[in-house]
């Protein structure tokens, strides 16, 4: 349940402290955020055969984070074998020309969102019409446009939500072009 509440709001301070948690049952107490996340990143890489993932966090908000959409895919696939992970996943709906979601959409998202300021993440499984699953991450970024902002525009930086739904529209027309391909 934790898990599933964290994912679906997006509870950084949560998912901080289930990896603290984590590090910790896994060995001596960690010294710091940055060594945990580094545990972290060590099992990912020995569990899951990531090769360029390096967390200096749980919540993923450390700059220094790392991961490449091809981890972070073989993440998925190797974790969904004990279809554990998808029922923690949120739906994400397809949107109408007005902006409504499409609820009854034949193709089916079930994803985790990361967002920062000209930061968009979104990573989970796609199911075509015909059931044939794929698993997918998608990142874009404008890091001009992020290290520009000012402290005072971190909250609402101007042109950050105009970016932000051009980026959500692109990974919609993604999901949909490949639910129809592969399937």
């Amino acid at each position: 349940q934790l898990l599933r509440d964290t994912l679906k709001y997006s509870n950084n301070l949560m998912a901080e402290m289930i990896g603290m948690t984590a590090s910790l049952a896994r060995g001596p107490r960690p010294t710091s955020l940055k060594d945990s996340g580094q545990r972290m990143s060590d099992w990912l890489a020995a569990a899951y055969g990531l090769q360029s993932c390096r967390m200096v966090d749980h919540s993923g908000l450390g700059e220094e984070s790392r991961v490449s959409a091809n981890d972070l895919v073989r993440a998925l696939i190797v974790s969904e074998k004990t279809g554990a992970l998808k029922p923690l996943l949120k739906p994400i709906y397809f949107h109408d020309a007005k902006g409504r979601p499409v609820k009854t959409h034949p193709v089916k998202v079930a994803a985790k969102t990361g967002t920062l300021n000209f930061v968009s993440g979104l990573g989970g499984f796609v199911t075509a019409p015909d059931g044939t699953e794929l698993a997918f991450a998608i990142f874009s970024a404008d890091m001009t446009a992020r290290s520009k902002i000012s402290r005072a525009e971190r909250e609402s930086p101007r042109g950050g939500r105009s970016w932000n739904t051009r980026a959500k529209t692109l990974q919609e027309r993604l999901l949909e072009r490949w639910g129809q391909v592969y399937r």
